[in-house]
């Protein structure tokens, strides 16, 4: 059940930092974790946002993300050719793609979409005009 509660905090903070909103500091929960007083924690956090030790969330995307509210993140095993470069660089729906070695997987890819039902025709789509190779040929 707490992996539960750690996913829905995570959903939310991903929430908060994409409408532009950024996020909040819950001096009173981090004071009780610290085992300090609210007045010291609530001092030190500000003195790290005005001395830019750590800054607060930016998120410029916002028109972005008002158009395209579902944002993917997948780890995909492409081949690293001219064609999967080239898709990739011109895909609308791709906002970025790094190459990393996670298990079978070469690549993450970050992806914004309309909904879950133009996620999954996008995806049919790439693999039918074969610039992605299908399923069963990859791992």
């Amino acid at each position: 059940m707490s992996g539960y509660n750690y996913a829905l905090t995570d959903l939310l903070l991903l929430k908060r930092v994409c409408s532009g909103y950024g996020v909040e500091v819950n001096i009173t929960r981090l004071a009780k974790i610290l085992r300090k007083h609210k007045k010291t924690v609530r001092d030190r956090v500000k003195a790290l946002l005005t001395h830019r030790v750590i800054d607060r969330p930016v998120y410029p995307f916002k028109a972005l993300f008002k158009e395209y509210p579902l944002l993917v993140i997948s780890y995909a095993d492409l081949p690293y050719d001219d064609k999967t470069i080239e898709w990739l660089k011109n895909d609308k729906n791709v906002f970025a793609a790094y190459r990393v070695r996670e298990g079978e997987s070469n690549m993450v890819i970050f992806e914004f979409h309309k909904d879950v039902w133009d996620y999954h025709l996008w995806r049919e789509k790439i693999a039918a005009e074969g610039k992605i190779p299908e399923r069963s040929k990859r791992a």
